[in-house]
């Protein structure tokens, strides 16, 4: 018997973050039907990876 559990989950993110360590995570977590919020340290602002990725 498979149990899905679905919630909400939260991400923390800084600027120059690794772009895979972001992505593949965070999409993961959506396709298995959880909520996901990010949080940075300073509200509402655009973080950037080391890649050019804006959050």
């Amino acid at each position: 018997m498979l149990i899905n559990i679905k919630g909400k989950v939260m991400l923390l993110i800084e600027n120059d973050f690794q772009d895979t360590e972001f992505i593949y995570p965070y999409n993961q977590l959506k396709e298995d039907g959880f909520e996901v919020d990010l949080l940075g340290a300073k509200k509402a602002k655009t973080y950037s990876s080391g890649y050019g990725l804006k959050i």
